[in-house]
């Protein structure tokens, strides 16, 4: 499938340095550049671009991220697999920077971009490939994530919502139609140096009409005794903590309410920190206004060897080291503060062997 605009984009940047010709773009059959038209009846997804005043500054990245609205499609083959795993939740979605399809994991795994299986891993395919040439696409609430190194990456696990539209009985069946909604931004892909993002997000919204259930058995998942320990002591750690006294409230309402932060276990002070999103992370100079929360008693402290960790992407890099980075979410209540509820799971270190928790638990202050 051919990019109708890509030549067109190309001639843009000839024409100007720092500044982008206006445009705008939508889906059709044809391309127009001011009276003359080429239709092209192999191709269904191609874009009208035409200049327009209000349009005018609008940057390249920004173009291709409106022109990824509903650029992904299903694959048939796999289509009632994925929609009883999207229905339970038990997956994850991943966008490849090279193939430029959506493959899944289980929850908390991270894909092997190297061995997964192009058949029975891929969820979406992007119907017009060669709109991404040069970008890729990445999560929309948080694109980035810094390594040991403090080096900016892209985050290529996307955000999804799962809404069930309607539920019904056929042949003693069970079924369900589900709307998937894959929310995105666009990066822009570079060797060095600071990595350019789209403002705007995109989105692909998908009806799965059949989907049959894949019922979850209510018995507990068993679980080794080792895991129990960890759960439990991960649970004993929910009323351990508090808000710091020398943190700066005022900003930490601001900043929260704007989704503009990064939480981290820091296993040293066992206290939880906070860093501005898409900026690195200095573990040498944290002053004690950014660890916000604190044990209330140094007495309960666990040592380096039981941390709390990411609910669900629990290692990073070549070394699997744990990921500290705590997820969370911000209520704003009626008195003016902000209700902060942190996400977590515990993990045991013992030499090279971890023991990952298995449940979720939660941290929850009112600032």
């Amino acid at each position: 499938m051919r990019l109708k605009f890509k030549n067109f984009l190309n001639s843009c940047a000839a024409l100007s340095v720092g500044t982008i010709p206006f445009f705008s773009i939508s889906c059709n059959n044809n391309l127009k550049s001011g009276n003359n038209s080429i239709n092209d009846a192999e191709n269904d997804f191609l874009y009208t671009v035409t200049f327009n005043e209000d349009n005018k500054n609008l940057e390249k990245i920004e173009l291709v991220t409106q022109s990824l609205k509903d650029a992904f499609e299903m694959n048939e083959e796999q289509k009632s697999k994925f929609g009883a795993t999207l229905l339970n939740k038990d997956i994850d979605l991943w966008c490849s920077y090279t193939d430029f399809v959506v493959i899944s994991t289980k929850t908390g795994n991270h894909p092997d971009w190297k061995k997964y299986d192009k058949n029975k891993d891929i969820v979406l395919k992007l119907k017009s490939p060669d709109l991404l040439k040069g970008y890729q696409i990445v999560s929309a609430s948080d694109p980035f994530w810094m390594n040991k190194d403090g080096v900016k990456k892209t985050n290529l696990k996307l955000d999804y919502e799962v809404k069930i539209l309607s539920k019904y009985e056929e042949n003693n069946k069970k079924l369900y139609d589900i709307e998937l909604l894959l929310k995105y931004k666009v990066a822009k892909y570079v060797d060095f140096g600071e990595i350019p993002l789209s403002k705007n997000s995109s989105s692909t919204t998908i009806i799965i009409n059949g989907v049959q259930a894949i019922l979850k058995d209510d018995t507990p998942i068993e679980v080794s005794d080792d895991v129990k320990k960890v759960n439990e002591w991960a649970q004993k750690m929910t009323d351990k903590f508090m808000i710091n006294d020398n943190s700066n409230k005022d900003e930490l309402r601001k900043e929260l309410l704007a989704n503009n932060l990064d939480l981290y276990y820091d296993f040293e002070k066992c206290a939880i920190i906070y860093k501005i999103k898409n900026t690195p992370l200095d573990w040498k100079n944290i002053d004690d206004k950014h660890r916000f929360v604190v044990l209330k008693s140094q007495d309960d402290n666990p040592g380096k060897n039981w941390r709390l960790m990411n609910e669900s992407k629990y290692t990073y890099g070549a070394q699997k080291r744990v990921n500290s980075q705590l997820l969370y979410s911000v209520t704003k209540l009626n008195n003016n503060n902000v209700q902060l509820d942190i996400r977590y799971k515990g993990v045991n270190i013992n030499d090279e062997v971890k023991t990952f928790g298995s449940q979720i638990k939660h941290l929850i202050f009112e600032i």
